[in-house]
């Protein structure tokens, strides 16, 4: 199901479905970004990357207008994940 972001409140983009993950903040007006490359099976902190971005624009979870999430292709495991 897909729906429409909220409009005038900030999207938080994951991608896990490649060797970089990447964690992405679209706000009103600046955009934050975080980018954890590792190894097939290196552990990442994709929590870590979406506190950092959030904090960066001083936004909580509950400001969120909406998600966008990778869907693949992609390893099952880096999907998961995501």
């Amino acid at each position: 199901m897909v729906t429409a972001p909220l409009p005038g409140r900030p999207v938080l983009a994951v991608t896990t479905s490649g060797q970089r993950w990447g964690v992405w903040l679209q706000g009103a007006q600046a955009t934050a970004s975080r980018v954890l490359a590792g190894g097939r099976g290196e552990p990442r902190d994709l929590l870590g990357a979406v506190d950092a971005v959030l904090a960066e624009l001083g936004c909580t979870l509950a400001d969120l207008g909406g998600f966008a999430l990778d869907v693949g292709p992609g390893s099952f495991t880096s999907l998961r994940a995501g």
